[in-house]
């Protein structure tokens, strides 16, 4: 009685990867997601408590509204059928068929089969047993779903949806109609080569059981084994679990309780696999203590209780009454009846208590049990009154749903505790039923314990000629090699001597020579190591040498430049002509713009380079207390982290110095926002842009650059050829001098740094 696609939690990640994938284009989708999530997260909460299916259609209601408002059918059918999921959670039958129905309408509108087919098979899967109303409309769902899938030529649906509707048929007692149905299930499953045949085998055994066909049930089961470990567990580990249980129960009935044990354990292993998954855990750790019963080994089977629950704790009332009924049956079969006593009516106060035990159908059957384990241990403990009153709560747990074999043993119950309150003639009556039950009840298991020790012996037959086959064949095989082995023996014996002495020559020879020749080669390897470890030792001394060499040329040039600066500037103390003046500071202002690269170069790590967003800001700092500028004049000086060789530093630096020379000359004072702006960057193509300009009074009208004798402009023009670069001048609210030239790569340019910049 597995249920199939567990289309909730299917529908659930299908409502996360639609809005995955359309959250960064719509960003309502991802509103209605998270209201369809937070929703649904109510809907899958254990129970069907009213606040919770409340609380779950405020969010869908709003997600329904939001979805109509953007016009979005995919995600106004999404909402629809979580809206119908709550309504049936609820038992809500109509209201949650109306949801499904506008659902299927649209797809049937749009052609789409497969859609449609999927809604009806969803509906079918929100519909619960819970009464045989249910399971009627829940079976016409996967009906309508088969014909649909069949209509699309999706195979494997149609036949998963015609598994279902055998499913829902068992839980209306049509069970020739669920077994016919099953076994077409399975010719189909093999024709397109499907292998998971073990949950229909599973639902066939179901079938068989509550028919009380035991021969059936028993070949149901081995063919669910045989399925089971011939095929891999993937996703459905768990479910492999509640199978090898359902096995060990069913041999269980047999008695044949090695078997039982054997797959009631097997079970118990799968079942640990999902820790989540607790009342599978529990249904399997009962059907092993329930073997090691059958087996007298009760002291075992509580052990093995103590053991799995010390593990695993009970955490919902249902799998604590299912630990309190195995415990209570392991006390029992112990002869510690006051345990027992004790352990039972604990389940009797949480079955009365909790209201599930009496509402599902599923339930029912486990309730059943569980009542039938408290009513027979009244009965061993003589509490003839507290009994009878399980015994009248029997009548109203036996349901559609109870197999023979419990009905069997609900008879020889009723029959002793009759028998045991003088009630003499229900005790014949109920005996008389037990005793048809039982004797149907025996000579299947008979037949079927016949039909097991028939295959096994044919098995081992079989086995046993197919070993002495072998081993004759074996014995042949050994006398011919004897045979055989005498004639040639001493031949080979001297000829594997001579093969072996001249291979053991051979060998000895090729490691001797093997070591020689790797002894030279070390000796090789070890003479030219020392070697180029003492040329690296030179070199680095050398380089070393060199760049210390290196900085003291640019020291002793500095220092130099440093005195030209000195003279010029005590030279300028006697002059009186204002032009040999102005000449001479211009000198000194140039000779300190080279002095400052050789100063960077000395005082810098790397001795081949120049750092230019420190280099100007200093020669930018320089120029602006040289002049005595007033504090109304600013700088914009933005230059990328660029590493210029001397070679190209020097032009760049008189560059510098003539333009923003002739920027506090002639431009300013203008204004009272008067700015002088420095850019340097690299174009993207190899090349440096060098931009130098102002906001101040700007060249005059019919100002040429190539035609000026100017002092200034003729430097500046010679140095862009040093650097083969371009110049270009322009005069639009002020002035501005453009440079471009080729970058020489001779030190580490980074050209994702951050842009060095400067305001003051």
């Amino acid at each position: 009685m597995k249920k199939g696609i567990n289309w909730k939690s299917a529908s659930l990640i299908t409502v996360m990867v639609i809005a995955i994938t359309t959250a960064n284009a719509q960003p309502d989708t991802a509103r209605i997601a998270r209201l369809l999530k937070t929703g649904s997260g109510y809907v899958l909460r254990p129970g069907n408590e009213k606040s919770d299916l409340d609380s779950a259609q405020f969010f869908f209601n709003q997600a329904l509204l939001l979805s109509r408002s953007i016009r979005s059918d995919k995600w106004t059918n999404a909402t629809l059928e979580w809206q119908g999921d709550c309504y049936l959670e609820g038992n809500d039958l109509a209201s949650g068929i109306a949801c499904f129905q506008k659902v299927t309408d649209y797809f049937h509108r749009m052609g789409d089969w497969r859609g449609e087919a999927g809604a009806w098979a969803r509906l079918g899967e929100c519909i619960t047993n819970f009464k045989p109303a249910f399971s009627e409309k829940k079976a016409s769902c996967y009906e309508r779903a088969r014909q649909l899938y069949h209509l699309a030529g999706d195979t494997l649906n149609e036949l998963e949806a015609y598994k279902n509707e055998a499913d829902a048929n068992l839980y209306l007692r049509k069970l020739d109609l669920a077994e016919n149905e099953l076994l077409q299930v399975i010719e189909g499953y093999k024709a397109i080569h499907f292998r998971r045949l073990h949950y229909t085998y599973d639902l066939l055994r179901a079938v068989s059981n509550l028919k009380g066909d035991l021969v059936k049930e028993v070949f149901y089961t081995m063919e669910m084994v045989r399925s089971l470990e011939t095929t891999d567990a993937g996703d459905d580990s768990t479910l492999f679990g509640v199978l090898y249980a359902a096995a060990g129960n069913t041999y269980a009935k047999i008695g044949m309780w090695d078997r039982s044990l054997y797959y009631s354990r097997k079970g118990w292993v799968w079942s640990r696999v999902d820790p989540t998954n607790y009342i599978d855990y529990f249904m399997a750790t009962r059907s092993v203590v329930s073997s090691l019963l059958g087996k007298d080994s009760a002291r075992a089977a509580l052990n093995f209780l103590s053991a799995a629950i010390r593990q695993q704790p009970p955490v919902s009332p249902y799998t604590r009454a299912i630990v309190l009924l195995t415990e209570g049956g392991c006390y029992s079969a112990l002869g510690d009846y006051s345990k027992a006593e004790k352990t039972f009516t604990t389940l009797d106060a949480l079955l009365r208590n909790d209201r599930a035990f009496h509402l599902d159908r599923v339930f029912a059957v486990q309730n059943l049990e569980m009542i039938l384990g408290i009513g027979n241990s009244y009965l061993l403990l003589h509490r003839y009154e507290k009994a009878d009153l399980y015994a009248k709560k029997l009548n109203f747990s036996i349901s559609d749903l109870t197999s023979l074999e419990q009905r069997t043993r609900i008879e020889r119950f009723r029959s002793r505790l009759d028998s045991a309150m003088g009630r003499y003639g229900e005790a014949l009556r109920h005996f008389e039923t037990f005793q048809q039950l039982n004797d149907s009840m025996f000579s299947v298991q008979r037949e079927v314990q016949i039909q097991e020790l028939q295959i096994q012996y044919a098995l081992d037959e079989k086995d046993k000629n197919i070993r002495l086959q072998a081993d004759n064949i074996q014995l042949l095989t050994k006398e011919n090699q004897v045979q055989q082995a005498r004639v040639t023996q001493s031949r080979i014996l001297r000829n594997m001597m001579i093969i072996g002495i001249l291979f053991l020559l051979v060998l000895v020879g090729l490691v001797y020579n093997r070591y020689r020749l790797k002894q030279q080669k070390n000796r090789q390897l070890e003479s030219s190591q020392k070697e180029i470890s003492s040329k690296n030792h030179q070199l680095e001394r050398l380089l070393r040498e060199n760049e210390w060499l290196l900085r003291e040329v640019h020291h002793r040039v500095k220092n130099n430049l440093q005195v030209i600066m000195s003279l010029l500037r005590s030279q300028s103390d006697f002059l009186q002509d204002k032009s040999a003046l102005a000449a001479v500071v211009e000198s000194e202002h140039r000779v300190y713009a080279m002095s400052l690269i050789h100063q960077k170069l000395y005082k810098s790590s790397n001795v081949s380079t120049i750092n230019m967003p420190e280099y100007i800001r200093d020669l930018v700092e320089y120029l602006r207390y040289s002049f005595a500028l007033s504090g109304k004049l600013w700088f914009d000086i933005q230059v990328e982290p660029i590493n210029l060789d001397l070679q190209q530093a020097v032009p760049v630096g008189l560059i510098l110095n003539e333009v923003i020379t002739n920027s506090f000359k002639y431009a300013f004072p203008y204004s009272d926002e008067d700015k002088v702006t420095v850019r340097l960057f690299a174009s993207g193509d190899g090349c440096l842009s060098l931009i130098i300009g102002d906001n101040g009074r700007g060249l005059p009208p019919n100002f040429d650059p190539k035609r000026s004798n100017s002092f200034g402009m003729l430097l500046i023009g010679g140095l862009t050829e040093d650097l083969e670069g371009s110049l270009h001048i322009e005069s639009i609210h002020g002035t501005s001098v453009h440079i471009r030239f080729r970058q020489i790569h001779t030190g580490p340019v980074s050209e994702d740094g951050p842009r060095e910049s400067a305001h003051f």
